[in-house]
């Protein structure tokens, strides 16, 4: 019986060890101080861009992109890489447009690290010689990437938004 008795005793002592062991680990937590600093970065930098796009800016609008850029505009008809994208702006700028407005309104943005995934609508309005034009809103998404000391857009894609039937 007292065989019995210190056998229990020591599966009592045994099992919970057993059990703390097959918990699955738990994944870290992810540390949210950088993520709003890194968040409110990237809005700043998504606002600089359509700044760059209403002057006209090539330049500092080129050195918003990663080399190895590739994305899906709204005005292509398939993806394309770094070397075009200012082929669409150019055409409003080619036809004496004008950049009125571009409202960003944000719709979500994830911090992964050094990679960060942007959501927004734009609602913009260009103007042509006469003044004349429609707004339209598009939904936009780019990916983010810190190369560096700066960050530089590697991936996105765009579309209008068509009014619900």
């Amino acid at each position: 019986m007292r065989r019995h008795a210190c056998l229990l005793a020591v599966l009592a002592l045994i099992c919970p060890l057993a059990l703390a062991q097959e918990k699955p680990a738990e994944a870290p937590t992810p540390a949210p101080a950088r993520a709003p600093a890194t968040a409110k970065e990237i809005w700043r930098l998504e606002h600089l861009y359509w700044d760059y796009v209403k002057t006209f800016d090539a330049e500092h609008y080129k050195a918003l992109w990663h080399p190895d850029f590739v994305g899906w505009p709204a005005t292509s008809a398939a993806p394309v890489g770094v070397e075009h994208i200012t082929d669409w702006f150019t055409v409003f700028q080619k036809n004496g447009s004008t950049l009125k407005y571009a409202n960003i309104k944000p719709a979500g943005i994830q911090t992964f690290g050094n990679v960060v995934v942007v959501h927004y609508w734009l609602t913009s309005l260009w103007t042509d010689k006469e003044g004349g034009g429609t707004p339209k809103t598009y939904k936009l998404t780019h990916t983010w990437m810190r190369a560096g000391d700066r960050w530089q857009i590697i991936g996105g894609m765009s579309a209008l938004v068509e009014p619900v039937k």
